[in-house]
């Protein structure tokens, strides 16, 4: 019996005696192949790294699987992005790290949002300052078009936003999102009088935005959000 070893860091067929022999040869020819193994190994570097720069890698099961699943070989490493995205909403800054690149947000002490975050390469730390300044060069292009769709979208109102929805088809038989807002206008109005609450034109002003913000750049963007 035969297997293989990771694809970059092994070459070649390599004789397999037993299931033993097995686990012992593969993660010598870097390949963890517990996954359970490889998911506590990745959680403990995220933090151990994070704590090194002095802050605290996110908590997110469903990321840490994920890039369990990536990796045969992982090795953990520190990034930095420029303090001036954190002009971007910190909602958005993460959107970019966990859904396009995978990598962890680390917060300070406060619970602020740092210029950084944790990478895991598929590999040794071989050349590791090379694969962490590709990783940073990548996610500057990501926040680049981050804060610009930002402060485009800074510049306009939820109204301007929101007139633009009658030119959206919500469906063929219902119209469009600018009809569906003021359904909701006239049943958040209906709900607010059943309920005895205060301040109806707050209610209704609420209600015909709440659409609005389909019509933003970090929306059509990000659709995470």
């Amino acid at each position: 019996n035969y297997t293989y070893g990771h694809r970059f860091l092994s070459t070649g067929a390599l004789p397999v005696a037993s299931i033993d022999d097995y686990f012992r040869i593969l993660r010598e020819h870097y390949v963890i192949l517990d996954q359970a193994e490889r998911k506590k190994m990745i959680w403990q570097q995220v933090q151990e790294v994070a704590g090194a720069a002095g802050g605290k890698a996110m908590e997110n099961e469903e990321l840490l699987e994920e890039v369990a699943f990536l990796v045969e070989f992982p090795t953990a490493f520190y990034g930095e992005f420029s303090p001036s995205y954190l002009a971007v909403p910190p909602e958005v800054l993460t959107t970019s790290m966990i859904e396009h690149q995978r990598y962890f947000p680390v917060y300070n002490n406060e619970g602020r949002l740092l210029p950084g975050f944790v990478g895991v390469r598929n590999g040794t730390d071989y050349c590791l300052d090379l694969v962490r300044a590709g990783n940073e060069r990548v996610l500057k292009a990501r926040l680049e078009d981050a804060l610009f769709f930002w402060n485009e979208d800074s510049r306009k109102s939820l109204e301007e936003m929101s007139a633009k929805l009658k030119d959206v088809l919500f469906h063929e038989r219902l119209g469009t999102l600018a009809d569906k807002a003021l359904r909701l206008q006239k049943l958040a109005l209906f709900i607010g009088q059943e309920t005895g609450l205060s301040q109806p034109e707050k209610l209704q002003r609420s209600a015909l935005l709440c659409k609005a913000d389909l019509m933003s750049n970090m929306v059509y963007e990000f659709p995470e959000l």
